[in-house]
């Protein structure tokens, strides 16, 4: 790995764990696209569902408390993840099939279209339901496997709920990262994962920590929304920049 390479991996890297810790979810759409470039996107994969599923380990426990607290919540979530796991192995299979370049360009494409879904204005009108939870689930399961990015269709579905705001935020900390967990094991059952890529997530654990705990601790100081939005016109941008490169 190059000089380059490596400040570019730790830049990314802390970059992702801003954006999680802010939004509680959105770090691999930060960070696959970039780490495929460096990588071969089934370990980038991999590497940034690891750091996914460390990084906001500490919140963790909040959010399983929130989520447990209400009983109805409780079973729309593990609908959500029994939908998720059954569509799972569809995207990867895709994966395999595809070439290295066709994979790169689903991800950055995930990432514009799902960068303007979260752009465009939410109404808060949908009766959360067991059904449109494992719509969500099945969704963000096939476009995991495919992209390692899972987590837009259940945040479109929630942020367009009545749910509370504050159990949206723990439901998804959750949902991101046991679907990050699902995928690892699949991927690591069906592709080799190298050891090196193994110990390089390892080293940028600490960096993604970082960005989720001083995010998750400062941003409450600015406006969450206007993070938001900025964040995701920047990924938009950047991504269908490098779409425009690959035509």
């Amino acid at each position: 790995m190059t000089e380059e390479a490596l400040l570019l991996t730790i830049l990314v890297t802390l970059l992702g764990g801003l954006f999680r810790g802010a939004a509680g979810f959105g770090g691999a759409m930060v960070m696959t696209l970039p780490l495929s470039l460096v990588f071969p996107p089934q370990q980038a994969i991999v590497m940034v569902l690891i750091l996914e599923l460390v990084g906001p380990a500490f919140l963790l426990k909040r959010a399983w408390g929130a989520v447990t607290s209400e009983l109805g919540l409780k079973r729309l979530f593990i609908s959500a993840c029994l939908a998720c796991l059954l569509l799972l192995p569809l995207g990867i299979a895709f994966q395999d099939i595809f070439s290295q370049k066709v994979v790169t360009i689903s991800i950055a494409l995930t990432v514009v279209v799902c960068s303007i879904a979260l752009l465009l204005p939410i109404t808060r009108q949908i009766s959360i339901s067991a059904g449109g939870v494992a719509l969500a689930g099945g969704l963000s399961g096939a476009m995991l496997g495919l992209t390692g990015i899972g987590g837009p269709p259940m945040v479109l579905y929630l942020l367009a709920s009545r749910l509370d705001p504050r159990l949206v935020s723990s439901f998804l900390m959750l949902y991101v990262s046991l679907i990050s967990l699902l995928m690892i094991l699949a991927s690591t059952a069906y592709f080799q994962i190298s050891l090196f890529v193994m110990l390089v997530t390892l080293a940028l654990s600490p960096v993604f920590f970082l960005g989720t705990m001083l995010s998750s601790r400062y941003v409450h100081h600015l406006n969450p929304k206007w993070v938001r939005k900025i964040s995701l016109l920047f990924l938009c941008l950047a991504n269908g920049s490098f779409l425009i490169l690959q035509i």
